[in-house]
């Protein structure tokens, strides 16, 4: 249970997270410079939509943050999918995973390569984990990857489908080759860890955290409790 719950915390919360640009959690109005911005009016521009809808996205305040990503998408550029991005990771924020599925698949329907592709399925990737769905992730995660094969979150949260799955060696391959691509990432570096401890590696889940803060390392301090029974 500790395993997974920690699982879930780093792919869907902490992938400092789970929006397009790694931001953590997904205000009617932003913070700017110490002041607060006045409500957009009713026909504000896209773009204004969408800087306020950041803003409240980064200040923690989803319910206007989806609120605005809604009428960004309204108002977005044919063949533009960001909004509906934004909003799909704004959603698995609130934890509304049916209608972040929802606005993915939207997503996807209008643009389906390049980077807002990828970020649309990992998102979607995330929602199905969430859901309860991993083989249904695993597949939108593998296409994320296809069309963007540097991306070290994608390693992780393919990783996480693997440990879920009980396949823990073909799950530590992948930790392995998104520390290829992130050197020092602590989400990969900690999945990693838990999952040498899961298939019973505890000396080298050690090893693998010797780098990391042992304040940081749940892996770390797992394994050493398990070594001392």
């Amino acid at each position: 249970m500790l395993f997974r719950s920690f699982f879930g915390a780093v792919s869907l919360v902490a992938t400092g997270c789970v929006g397009p640009n790694d931001t953590n959690a997904f205000k009617e109005v932003g913070w700017a410079g110490g002041r607060r911005d006045s409500a957009p009016a009713s026909d504000a521009s896209y773009a204004t939509l969408m800087r306020i809808a950041d803003a409240s996205r980064d200040a923690g305040d989803l319910g206007n943050a989806v609120g605005l990503y809604r009428r960004a998408a309204d108002k977005a550029p044919s063949g533009d999918s960001t909004a509906f991005v934004r909003l799909g990771f704004a959603l698995i924020d609130a934890k509304s995973l049916n209608e972040a599925v929802a606005a993915f698949r939207t997503a996807l329907q209008r643009t389906a390569s390049g980077p807002n592709g990828a970020d649309a399925r990992r998102g979607l990737g995330n929602a199905l984990v969430a859901l309860d769905q991993p083989q249904l992730a695993a597949a939108e995660f593998e296409a994320a990857l296809a069309i963007t094969p540097d991306d070290a979150r994608i390693y992780n949260s393919l990783g996480v489908v693997m440990d879920m799955a009980g396949d823990h060696r073909q799950a530590q391959e992948l930790y392995r080759d998104g520390l290829g691509h992130e050197p020092g990432n602590l989400s990969l570096q900690n999945n990693l860890g838990l999952s040498l401890a899961m298939s019973g590696d505890y000396q080298e889940a050690i090893r693998s955290e010797e780098h990391t803060s042992e304040l940081q390392s749940l892996a770390y301090l797992v394994c050493r409790l398990l070594l001392e029974k």
